[in-house]
């Protein structure tokens, strides 16, 4: 057969492992470099537009300044917030619940600049909110957090009343000053002699000056001598009215196993005089798993220590890696590293400054992974094997951040990992997050996998976030044997799903017999996760075989909503910093919340198609290599799904040299679905070219679609050399 002769030239650039450089400018950028473009990520083998957002759960309440979630009780996820009330709740997926902790918790000073720090160990997270005392949540059903105590004194037990109704009430020796505790507060009793049974941990019921009743099954009779005391004790110091730290971590060292450490401490003595401890840590005794210490007061029988460390400026916090705890302030970093341990006497940590001159932005400026740990400072993003800091923003994105970040909102900037896209997220308010109180609206993302940055995306007025297993509100239900309420079949079995507050009929897995059109049944709501009547659902039939077996039917009634989370999934999940929302679950679905459309780019300037700056050249047209993807980042059928077909806009821009405005543009939009794939462009002569991908917000985009570009093919001439 004869062949075709081409009259142009042809080049495919593949956009394999594109990494956001705006740092460099965009005549030196390398080929798998580009240098603008918004709400689109890098992946292995091409460019894409990001995935949407979506509200999970009920709305929150009040305003959220933290959130953190975890497994508890028998491995159900909950989710913890605190708002600017000061009021913290949690939920399992079936609503919120207070749980704040008892007084003298203090409320007040619950802003969006508050530095929160949470510590898992296991089942349990401790909390540390700058302002209080730190507080845990034990794993417990209908519990609330639980404060550590300020200098309660452990006092002699005069006798302990019977038992009744699950409570029992101490009368103690010596009366305190005012009553000592509160509901919800935990004492230790410890028995000198007698009966050891009362010895243990238990949760206060009410307290006077003299007497202290508590929940207990332990039924026998009061004898001997024992003391009762706070069970968690935090400042152990009677010189000290208050005790309060910048942040609390948790450490579970090689050699003692776990402790907390807690740093930048405040101090405010029985005469009200603060004093500030800024680089003084202190930490806990030991501790075993999905428990926390008792106390932090050393001793000759434990190994809680307080201690200065070599930082200049105040400790900002910590974080783990190797083995070793690191502690950091805005300038350096320090390191605790575990000794050989022998004797309580003996220090089980030795402390020294380990690199002087990187250190953290703020609180919360950091996340691990993995053998890793990445951060950001004022000096730039870094990565951290436990050995060696290294810079992974410079030269690349370094210049293009701090330029974004808004000055007056840097105390609101905070760092996650989402292991699940094997990318570091940094959270951030740019110039324009006035216009949202300051709360971070925009994410940069680091890809560690593939050593590269993504172009920044919008997020909601983010104020925390925490990695999260997916949730969904559709949930099936299989071999459901309606009720009759009208006619005389039988055997009738179906399946139906529910989404959120809405039932669909699945399928008819039994016709069965002896129905007629118009015959209507029923399943009660509490065979679908809800109540009866409220939930229940109604079935009409609306077509039949001739023995009577059912072939169609319609569906009504009100579902309860069920949240249910995927233990094979992960992603990010962030709170908003407003109130009358939900948690927002993102990188799903194909829009931001309140249905915003995603406004995706993706450009990359002075592309040099020729080998020789000399030349220009005449586009002809480009054939982009686009696709769709589904929610869950498949490619899709466009047969099977055609409503996810998009469209994606593409601009062609012309230049004469690399620091010259575009000359003209030429342009088109296509769908990813179609027998004509490129954009005809036919523009003047030109040395060098700029491509831009889009999916604007106009009569030409489709909505609520991803796309995913893997090269662009051009067609083009030579035509004119100027040397």
């Amino acid at each position: 057969m004869p062949q075709i002769k081409k009259s142009y030239a042809e080049v495919a650039i593949p956009f394999t492992k594109m990494t956001f450089t705006p740092d460099v400018p965009s005549s030196a950028l390398g080929a798998n470099e580009y240098n603008a473009g918004e709400n689109v990520e890098t992946d292995v083998r091409g460019i894409r537009s990001i995935s949407g957002e979506t509200e999970i759960l009920q709305t929150v309440p009040g305003e959220p300044i933290y959130v953190t979630g975890g497994f508890r009780q028998g491995g159900q996820w909950y989710y913890i917030v605190a708002n600017t009330l000061g009021a913290w709740y949690m939920n399992d997926g079936t609503g919120w619940t207070l749980i704040t902790p008892p007084s003298p918790y203090i409320s007040a000073g619950y802003t969006q600049n508050l530095d929160i720090t949470e510590s898992w160990n296991g089942t349990v997270v401790v909390f540390n909110d700058t302002i209080n005392p730190p507080f845990f949540l034990p794993d417990e059903a209908s519990t609330k957090l639980v404060n550590y105590k300020n200098n309660i004194t452990a006092v002699d037990i005069t006798t302990i009343g019977a038992l009744a109704a699950g409570q029992r009430t101490i009368t103690v020796a010596t009366a305190y000053a005012s009553a000592p505790f509160v509901a919800g507060d935990r004492i230790a009793i410890t028995m000198t002699s007698g009966p050891t049974a009362f010895t243990g941990i238990y949760k206060v019921v009410s307290s006077t000056t003299t007497q202290i009743t508590y929940e207990t099954t332990v039924a026998t009779a009061w004898s001997g001598t024992g003391t009762v005391n706070a069970a968690y004790i935090w400042n152990y110091n009677p010189e000290w009215k208050s005790l309060t730290a910048g942040f609390v971590r948790i450490y579970s060292t090689p050699n003692v196993g776990n402790i907390l450490v807690a740093g930048s401490l405040t101090v405010v003595d029985q005469n009200d005089v603060t004093t500030l401890f800024p680089t003084t840590i202190q930490w806990s005794q030991a501790f075993g798993l999905n428990q926390v210490p008792r106390t932090w007061e050393p001793t000759i029988l434990n190994v809680a220590n307080q201690v200065e460390v070599p930082l200049r400026g105040r400790a900002l916090d910590a974080f783990p890696s190797n083995g070793q705890l690191f502690v950091s302030s805005y300038w350096d970093t320090a390191v605790l590293t575990p000794l050989n341990y022998a004797t309580t006497s003996a220090p089980i940590l030795g402390i020294r400054l380990f690199n002087q001159g990187r250190g953290l932005l703020n609180t919360n400026c950091w996340a691990n992974t993995d053998d890793m740990v990445y951060g950001i400072d004022a000096r730039d993003a870094w990565a951290f094997n436990g050995q060696n800091f290294q810079g992974i923003g410079n030269q690349r994105v370094k210049n293009y951040l701090f330029d974004e970040i808004d000055p007056t909102y840097t105390r609101r900037i905070f760092v996650d990992c989402n292991t699940a896209k094997n990318q570091v997220e940094i959270y951030y308010p740019n110039r324009l997050a006035f216009l949202q109180d300051g709360s971070p609206n925009k994410m940069l993302s680091y890809r560690y996998d593939l050593d590269c940055w993504n172009a920044p995306r919008d997020v909601s007025k983010a104020t925390a976030a925490c990695e999260s297993p997916i949730w969904d509100d559709t949930v099936t239900y299989r071999g459901l044997l309606p009720t009759n309420v009208t006619g005389t079949g039988v055997n009738l079995a179906v399946s139906v799903t529910k989404t959120g507050s809405t039932y669909a009929l699945t399928a008819i897995t039994v016709a069965g017999t002896g129905y007629a059109i118009g015959n209507t049944a029923k399943i009660l709501g509490t065979s679908l996760g809800g109540a009866t009547p409220a939930n229940d659902l109604t079935l009409t039939i609306t077509a039949v075989s001739g023995s009577g077996g059912v072939t169609a039917a319609t569906i009504s009634g009100t579902a309860a909503i069920t949240w249910n989370f995927n233990r094979a999934s992960r992603t990010i999940v962030y709170a908003k910093a407003d109130s009358g929302y939900k948690l927002i679950m993102k990188d799903y679905g194909y829009t931001f919340v309140d249905g915003q459309q995603i406004v995706s780019s993706f450009r990359r300037d002075n592309i040099k198609l020729l080998k020789d700056y000399s030349s220009k050249t005449l586009v002809h047209r480009i054939l982009p290599e686009v696709v769709n993807l589904n929610s869950n980042n498949v490619e899709i059928d466009p047969t099977v799904n055609p409503e996810l077909v998009g469209n994606v806009s593409v601009t062609v821009e012309g230049a004469n040299s690399v620091g010259q405005q575009p000359q003209q543009v030429t342009g088109g939009t296509i769908s990813t679905d179609t027998d004509y794939p490129w954009v005809q462009i036919n523009q003047n002569a030109h040395r060098v070219n700029s491509i831009e991908v889009t999916s604007p917000v106009n009569e030409l985009a489709t909505p609520g679609t991803i796309w995913m570009l893997n090269s662009v093919t051009w067609q083009y001439n030579e035509t004119e050399d100027d040397r």
